[in-house]
């Protein structure tokens, strides 16, 4: 996380504009600083998605080298293993515990999540993601932060172990949407 910060400090954007905020010898009027803050907000977004892009690549390369370990009866067993844990989200109240096991199964040992692409069957990723994260999104205190971002790099992790989850649908809110 240091690095993150110093790559922050140290590039050109931020250089730039603490320099045009020191050098300013009056007032400043709304318009240049909201320009000065258009650029940090542009580069913060820009260096967050390069962030979460090699994050993302990095436990995909992580998921396919544990997968490509797997015998025939080991990547059957997982796979019914992480299936399950992912069903019973469905049944019982979510905890820390699965949703830990689900990451643990899927980055350290390669299991790999199916689910019917229709919101007739039993419980798929959109589904999931409707029942478990929406319902949070309105309701985000102190409490339920860390939760919420569990949840969150728990569906990131299901999508890195199988991408065609990604058209999973569920009908929510009176639309028929995909992940």
């Amino acid at each position: 996380m240091d690095g993150f910060f110093d790559d922050y400090y140290n590039s050109l954007v931020f250089n730039q504009v603490s320099h045009q905020l020191s050098s300013i010898n009056g007032t400043i009027n709304d318009q240049q600083l909201g320009q000065y803050f258009k650029f940090l907000i542009s580069f913060h977004l820009r260096e967050q998605y390069k962030r979460s892009e090699n994050e993302f690549q990095s436990k995909m390369e992580i998921f396919k080298a544990q997968r490509q370990k797997l015998i025939n009866d080991e990547i059957i067993n997982l796979d019914n293993e992480l299936s399950q844990i992912f069903n019973n989200l469905d049944q019982y109240p979510t905890n820390i515990n699965d949703l830990r096991q689900i990451q643990f199964l899927v980055l350290k040992r390669g299991a790999c999540l199916e689910c019917s692409d229709s919101q007739n069957g039993p419980s798929n990723l959109a589904m999931a993601i409707n029942r478990l994260l929406h319902s949070d999104l309105n309701n985000i205190n102190s409490g339920n932060k860390l939760f919420f971002r569990l949840k969150t790099e728990m569906f990131k992790t299901l999508i890195i172990s199988n991408s065609r989850l990604l058209n999973n649908r569920d009908y929510y809110i009176y639309t028929d949407d995909t992940v």
